[in-house]
């Protein structure tokens, strides 16, 4: 199993359950960045990345950032939530937790 398929596969049940199983996609498009698409009524409602971390706090890479930086992009061309999961793992047996953080929102001002 490749690393963060556990996290993604938690977040794209989270997603179904909040949005139903015909909104949510999957992207393999590797330009584009993001793991998820939640499409409502024809439009693209938010994207989202899922990252998996076992330390304490989670640091991204330089590719990492590169990879926020289109989604962000993204995001603001469309209009739309673009939403950064990080799924702490804090040991065996023990649940993952989720951290949300928002890497465009439409309605902030500061982004």
């Amino acid at each position: 199993m490749r690393k963060g398929y556990a996290s993604e596969l938690i977040a794209k049940h989270q997603l179904i359950n909040e949005f139903g199983k015909d909104n949510v996609t999957k992207i393999a498009i590797g330009s584009q960045g993001a793991d998820f698409m939640v499409i409502c009524c024809g439009e693209v409602i938010k994207v989202v990345e899922v990252k998996e971390c076992h330390q304490k706090n989670y640091y991204p890479n330089k590719r990492e950032l590169e990879q926020f930086e289109r989604i962000r992009t993204f995001a603001k061309i469309q209009g739309i939530m673009a939403e950064l999961w990080i799924y702490k793992y804090l040991g065996r047996g023990k649940p993952k937790v989720k951290i949300t953080k928002y890497l465009y929102h439409p309605h902030e001002i500061n982004n």
